[in-house]
């Protein structure tokens, strides 16, 4: 049985891109009439049919929104299906339904989606720093939000965490509990150093030290006990014991290699990060830490794609940063409680 033809076969033999070609197909946007000519002609040609329950739903909404949450090698796997799951609870709350779209197509994926007509907006994960996807976003017929902030943002409209302030207050808590020379322990996975996040949560601690005339040491660690037992020897050698968990390198992890290294966090070290309580039900202690509050993410993220499907929204091009909050334990010197 021979294979029925499709929007991109229409688009390659038109020469045009497959969002043109569901432009005119939907009659959602104003297209040049001979390219419109030239559409037609090709899919007639190919005896190219449109989904007839795609072209229903071009009049109504569908009550679905798509997560383009692709999975890749070293990621921080357990944070992003905590986000799945307060998206989709979110969704749940505006009576909306999420599709999970998991499979790494960069560009080509998000044009997929968008042109079946099958959900409303697009919510877009795993964002990096050079993110390659954002043309494809001002091209699609239907609105989209990216959960994380590239370098190249305008016209955009972004939701995250406020990584580089998180970074910003981790390093000023260690200079108030008295360290002049700051430890910044960092995965060495080629994943994470791609997040956009590390590159903001990194640009927050380097402008507090610069500000603070602080000393500030990079220690490379691999995820895991042994990682961290290495970042934490290296930072012994080097007299770096105000140190920073970079996300998403666990924090507990590192507070457990202090302890096994003799250094009591709190008494002769401090640690800190930008995490989650989740993450820190195994540490050797109650860390001070800076808290994500993925909930509230969540809901600006559905929110804001949500108005932009009412029309309502502003115009495209906002970033929307969740400030962390900080939770005080006993990690930093000078935060243990005088024993009674």
């Amino acid at each position: 049985m021979s294979k029925l033809p499709t929007s991109r076969d229409v688009a390659r033999l038109a020469g045009v891109s497959q969002t043109t070609v569901s432009f005119v197909i939907n009659q959602s946007r104003p297209v040049p009439e001979a390219t419109r000519k030239r559409v037609l002609e090709a899919a007639e040609s190919l005896g190219y049919q449109p989904h007839s329950g795609a072209r229903a739903l071009k009049n109504r909404r569908s009550k679905l929104l798509a997560l383009v949450a692709p999975h890749r090698p070293g990621q921080d796997a357990a944070g992003q299906m905590r986000y799945i799951d307060a998206i989709a609870r979110a969704c749940r709350q505006k009576d909306y339904d999420v599709m999970l779209v998991t499979a790494d197509e960069g560009t080509d994926g998000i044009i997929r989606v968008a042109s079946t007509a099958l959900c409303d907006a697009v919510l877009v994960m795993e964002v990096q720093s050079s993110e390659h996807r954002t043309a494809a976003l001002s091209q699609i017929p239907i609105p989209a939000v990216m959960i994380g902030v590239p370098d190249e943002h305008e016209g955009l409209n972004c939701v995250d965490f406020d990584f580089e302030e998180a970074g910003a207050r981790c390093t000023s808590l260690l200079a108030q509990a008295g360290h002049r020379r700051i430890g910044v322990v960092c995965e060495t996975n080629p994943t994470i150093l791609a997040a956009n996040y590390t590159h903001r949560f990194a640009r927050g601690v380097a402008r507090v030290a610069s500000e603070l005339g602080l000393e500030q040491i990079d220690i490379a660690a691999e995820e895991g006990a042994y990682g961290a037992d290495r970042a934490v020897k290296e930072a012994i050698r080097l007299d770096a014991l105000g140190l920073i968990a970079m996300p998403p390198f666990p924090l507990s992890d590192l507070l457990h290699a202090m302890v096994a290294n003799g250094i009591q966090p709190g008494k002769d070290g401090s640690a800190i990060s930008f995490t989650e309580r989740a993450d820190l039900d195994s540490a050797p202690v109650a860390p001070t830490y800076l808290s994500m509050n993925r909930e509230e993410a969540a809901r600006q993220v559905v929110e804001l794609a949500l108005a932009a499907v009412d029309r309502s929204a502003a115009k495209p091009g906002r970033v929307h940063l969740v400030p962390p909050r900080l939770v005080e334990g006993h990690s930093l010197i000078g935060t243990v409680p005088p024993e009674s």
